[in-house]
């Protein structure tokens, strides 16, 4: 039996959200490689946080995403202030020269989408920014034709929505919690989610998602009690609960 402590929201935004998303991609396998890209085209890609690092170290980085995500970390400056760089800025010009050399070695595997940089990010770059980059970043790479806007929903941070909400829910128990621990696994973490969709606020109105299908086939409530609720309300945090894979125990709050 695994029990865990948490402030709900700051600790499952930080470390669960790509576990969520990893979760939503698993359970579309066929549409995964484009949700990846998508994703890459349009996420807030916060260097702090060593997701650019992840893409550009894995082998299993397509073409396609690392092609995406050099355009993403704007070339044209790192290539203008290449002798000039910040010392605080160091890790992220590292970043794209290696992203720079693993392009140009072929070390990303490739991909069944295509894309073409320059039709893309026409309007985001200016003719004399394009004109330092160099011509092989700028190649089209062929492949099966998609609107990478259109692939999902759009939530927080460039994440699905269905993840931005589950997110939402658990920062609304955050909120809900202060600054006290809860047990997930006991009555006090039960009741605070009954409190919190008894209120029914905005974010528990109408979730857009199927959550369902990532719990798999016939997905029961963590608690009894939450039969009462509406299944979009109790499904998000038995998939939270899931995600963290804590066992449930009915003697553990009885």
């Amino acid at each position: 039996m695994t029990s865990f402590y948490i402030q709900f929201g700051q600790i499952y935004y930080e470390v669960r959200e790509s576990q969520l998303f990893a979760a939503y991609k698993t359970a579309r396998a066929e549409e995964a490689e484009a949700i990846d890209l998508a994703y890459m085209l349009s996420a807030d890609l916060d260097v702090h946080e060593g997701t650019p690092s992840d893409y550009i170290q894995s082998e299993e980085t397509t073409q396609v995403q690392a092609l995406a995500l050099y355009w993403r970390m704007q070339p044209a400056y790192w290539i203008e202030n290449d002798s000039n760089i910040p010392d605080f800025q160091e890790f992220e010009h590292e970043w794209l020269q290696r992203l720079s050399r693993n392009l140009q070695n072929g070390f990303y595997k490739s991909s069944s989408i295509g894309f073409d940089p320059l039709v893309f990010f026409q309007d985001r770059f200016k003719k004399p920014e394009l004109s330092i980059i160099p011509e092989f970043f700028k190649q089209k790479i062929r492949g099966r034709e998609i609107d990478f806007l259109s692939v999902y929903k759009r939530g927080d941070r460039g994440f699905p929505s269905e993840v931005s909400a589950i997110i939402h829910v658990f920062m609304t128990l955050d909120w809900k919690a202060k600054a006290e621990e809860y047990d997930i696994l006991s009555a006090h973490f039960r009741d605070l989610v009954l409190e919190v969709c008894a209120e029914k606020p905005p974010i528990l109105e109408n979730l857009d998602f199927n959550v369902a299908e990532w719990l798999g086939a016939d997905p029961k409530p963590l608690f009894p009690e939450w039969e009462t609720l509406h299944r979009n309300d109790w499904l998000p945090i038995s998939l939270a609960v899931h995600l963290f894979q804590v066992e449930h125990n009915q003697a553990q709050y009885n």
